[in-house]
């Protein structure tokens, strides 16, 4: 932040070197990683984080909301059912790389990055896994978002002050 007089979330840096790190040691080979190990780890430490999150919501302090809710997420399943099915699939190639970045995309639309993973997840652990859309679905999910996110929500909110 001082440097570059940019805010960025505190796990953006370590996504970096994480990013750099496998690329440097799928070519090199600089240590043989379990990726079993590594899968399980990070399935493990996913559930725990949505566990946690689920446990703290006060879902009755929603219950008047629950009409508005439900129309809302049904049209919203219904958009992104439609967007990746007819524009994403087919802009992305219609191939097997392109299913897995749809399963992420619905996840990504219908929640967060975190729904992205497992929905991607899923469709890898029945049908083989695929490198290109973890790596396009976590950096767009993850880190892009976070860098466009951020002055759309403070513009928004100094627009409605």
């Amino acid at each position: 932040k001082s440097y570059f007089d940019l805010a960025l979330p505190s796990y953006v840096g370590a996504m970096f070197v994480a990013i750099i790190f496998n690329n440097l040691n799928v070519r090199y080979n600089f240590i043989n990683l379990n990726r079993n190990l590594i899968d399980i780890l990070g399935i493990t430490s996913l559930n725990i984080f949505l566990s946690m999150a689920l446990i703290s919501l006060r879902l009755w302090e929603l219950a008047s909301l629950a009409v508005p809710m439900f129309l809302i997420l049904f049209a919203q399943v219904l958009f992104m059912a439609f967007f990746t099915s007819q524009i994403v699939f087919k802009a992305m190639g219609k191939d097997y790389d392109a299913a897995v970045m749809v399963s992420g995309m619905c996840g990504s639309g219908l929640g967060a990055t975190t729904n992205a993973m497992l929905n991607m997840g899923e469709i890898s652990e029945r049908h083989g896994y695929t490198v290109n859309p973890y790596l396009i679905v976590t950096l767009t999910g993850a880190f892009l978002i976070d860098i466009f996110q951020m002055p759309v929500i403070i513009g928004a909110i100094n627009m409605f002050k």
